[in-house]
C-alpha cells in the first residue's frame, strides 16, 4: 500500500505513533469535507509544465484539429514569488523541428499558479478576456483544483498546420485517481499530468486534452518502452543498411562479434505512429545514435544503459570504439522500434548495440526467449518465404510480465 493510506498504516504498526495515527486522520477528513467536488485533486506546480504530453481526448469534430503530441522544453518564472509563468511559442514542438510561432508582440502563453490565480483572475481583464458563462465556469471549476491556468491572451498560438486561437485557455492539472468531475473529465490516472488546451470566445472551439507521456510510462503499471526510432539503420549481413521500419521478421542483420550475422525473430516493440523523447549521442568521428535512456549499448565491451553514457565515455562501432564528444537528451522522433535478433545484439547507425533494456534483466530476458528462437529455428529457419512466426511480437509476452521481473542494472557483462 503506498501514499497517505500506506503511511498511515506504517504510523499504526506502532503504538507510540497512535497520536500521530489520529492526527494524520483529523487532517485527511479535514481535506475531503472542505469540497466533495475537487476531493480527488493534487495541485499542479511549475515542474508539471515540462515534458512530453500526448494527446488523451478531444471533442468529436476537432480531434484532427489536435496536435498528437505537444512537448513543452522551457518556461520562465516572473512576477511576484514566481506566480506569474511564460511558455514562449517558440520553446514548444508539436513534432521533431516544428516549434510554434506567434505574430504577436508578446510571443508567449501567460499562466498563473494556483495561488496568483485566486487572486488575480478576477482582476485581470487582460489575461483572462472571457465572455460566456460557459467560459467563465470553465475557469471558476479549473481554479477550485490547484491547476496552473492561463490563456493565450496576446494572439494565436501556431503550431506548423495547427492554431490555437487567441484566448485559448492553457491549463495543467494533476489528479489521482478518482476524477474531477468539475471538469467533465473521467478515467483520469493517479499520479498522471494533463494538459488541457480549450480555445475560449470562437465558433466551434477545440478542446484538446493531453496526458503526459513520461508519467504514463511509470514503473507500478507499464515500464517505459526503450526502443530505436523509425529513422534509426540497421546494417544488414551483406554490409547495406536499412531503416528501422523497414527491418522485417527473418532479415539477416550484421553483428560487430566475429563480423557474423544474426537473424531477426521478433520485435518488442513495432509503431511506427508514435513520437518519444530519445538521446542522441554524438561520437568523434560524427556518427550519431538515438536510442531510448533504458536501451543497453557497448562501452568497451561492456553493456551500459544509455542513460548512464557520459560525454568522453566509448562506445563501440563494429571493429574499434569512439569517443563520445556530446550527449543530448530529450531529443523527439517519431517511430519506436525494438527487433531482436538470435545473438542478442545487431548494428544501429554502425554502433553495436543490445537487444535488450532494463525493463529485464538482460541474462533473464534472453532466456525466457530462448523457446521462442527454438520454435522459430523449427518452423522453417530464414530461407523461408513464409516466416511462421511472423505474427509474433514480444509485446503480448514478456513486455506484460516486465513488471514482475528484476530489471537491469547500468551495466551488464554480456
Amino acid at each position: 500500500m503506498t501514499g497517505l493510506g500506506g503511511q498511515i498504516v506504517r504510523l499504526a504498526e506502532s503504538e507510540a505513533n497512535l497520536t500521530s495515527v489520529m492526527r494524520v486522520l483529523s487532517l485527511l477528513l479535514a481535506v475531503v469535507s472542505l469540497s466533495t467536488l475537487i476531493q480527488s485533486a493534487i495541485c499542479a506546480t511549475s515542474n508539471d509544465i515540462k515534458g512530453v504530453f500526448s494527446l488523451w481526448k478531444a471533442t468529436t469534430k476537432t480531434t484532427k484539429l489536435c496536435p498528437q503530441v505537444i512537448r513543452h522544453t522551457a518556461f520562465a518564472s516572473t512576477g511576484p514569488n514566481g506566480g506569474y509563468i511564460r511558455i514562449y511559442h517558440n520553446t514548444t514542438e508539436v513534432s521533431r523541428g516544428v516549434k510554434c510561432t506567434s505574430k504577436s508582440e508578446f510571443p508567449y502563453t501567460v499562466l498563473l499558479d494556483s495561488a496568483t490565480l485566486k487572486k488575480e483572475v478576477d482582476n485581470n481583464p487582460v489575461l483572462f478576456p472571457l465572455s460566456s458563462n460557459e467560459d467563465l465556469g470553465l475557469l471558476d471549476r479549473l481554479r477550485e483544483t490547484g491547476s496552473i491556468v492561463g490563456t493565450e491572451a496576446f494572439g494565436d498560438r501556431v503550431c506548423g498546420p495547427y492554431t490555437f486561437r487567441k484566448g485559448t485557455i492553457v491549463a495543467f492539472v494533476r489528479n489521482s485517481t478518482r476524477p474531477v468531475p468539475a471538469l467533465g473529465l473521467s478515467g483520469l490516472v493517479d499520479g498522471d499530468k494533463y494538459l488541457l488546451m480549450f480555445e475560449a470566445r470562437v465558433p466551434n472551439p477545440k478542446r484538446c486534452v493531453y496526458r503526459s507521456a513520461a508519467v504514463a510510462a511509470k514503473p507500478k503499471t507499464r515500464r517505459r518502452p526503450d526502443c530505436f526510432p523509425s529513422s534509426a539503420r540497421v546494417s544488414l549481413h551483406d554490409g547495406s543498411t536499412v531503416r528501422m521500419d523497414a527491418l522485417s521478421h527473418g532479415t539477416k542483420t550484421r553483428i560487430a562479434r566475429k563480423l557474423q550475422s544474426s537473424g531477426v525473430f521478433a520485435f518488442s516493440h513495432k509503431d511506427n505512429a508514435v513520437s518519444e523523447d530519445y538521446m542522441r549521442f554524438t561520437a568523434e568521428n560524427g556518427a550519431l545514435l538515438t536510442v531510448s535512456p533504458g536501451h543497453y549499448l557497448f562501452s568497451g565491451g561492456v553493456m551500459k544503459l544509455a542513460s548512464a553514457i557520459r560525454e568522453g565515455d566509448l562506445l563501440d562501432m563494429e571493429t574499434s570504439s569512439v569517443r563520445v564528444t556530446k550527449v543530448e537528451e530529450n531529443v523527439m522522433e517519431t517511430g519506436r522500434f525494438n527487433p531482436h535478433t538470435h545473438a542478442g545484439e545487431l548494428m544501429v547507425n554502425g554502433f553495436r548495440v543490445s537487444c535488450y533494456t532494463s525493463a529485464v534483466h538482460p541474462h533473464l530476458a534472453h532466456l525466457l526467449l530462448s523457446p521462442i528462437r527454438l520454435l522459430w529455428k523449427m518452423t522453417g529457419g530464414w530461407g523461408d518465404s513464409r516466416p511462421a512466426l511472423g505474427w509474433l511480437h514480444v509485446d503480448s509476452g514478456i513486455h506484460s510480465l516486465s513488471s514482475w521481473l528484476p530489471s537491469g542494472p547500468s551495466q551488464v557483462q554480456w
